[in-house]
């Protein structure tokens, strides 16, 4: 049986510019982050590898297994952003290609992981 993982993050933007960077693990949110930073999803101490052998490093195929919306899950797209894996598959690197709304919660799901290599 294929083990599969869905992971879903919220995550509250700041009107403060010197918030800090939000740095979510794969099970939390993050609140006061700043809108022009990168939004790092990290896991403590194993790979984020894509189901069935899917190359994540590919950043065509690590941006089409997240969801960015604003709000939460019923929220509009956002799709202008890049996506990057670090090259030892534990940090995801979400890269707004505009600065994100003050005062705004942002809903991010990542799906199609293989739930065997997380915790």
């Amino acid at each position: 049986m294929r083990k599969v993982l869905r992971i879903i993050i919220l995550l509250f933007m700041s009107k403060n510019l010197l918030a800090q960077q939000p740095i979510l693990s794969l099970t939390s949110e993050s609140t006061n982050a700043s809108v022009r930073k990168d939004i790092l999803i990290e896991s403590s101490n194993v790979r984020i590898d894509g189901l069935d052998g899917v190359d994540l490093t590919v950043a065509a195929n690590l941006k089409s297994i997240i969801t960015f919306k604003l709000g939460d899950v019923n929220g509009a797209t956002i799709t202008d952003f890049t996506a990057s894996l670090s090259a030892d598959k534990k940090k995801i690197t979400i890269t707004p290609d505009n600065i994100l709304n003050f005062n705004q919660a942002y809903y991010i799901q990542l799906d199609s992981l293989e739930k065997a290599n997380l915790h």
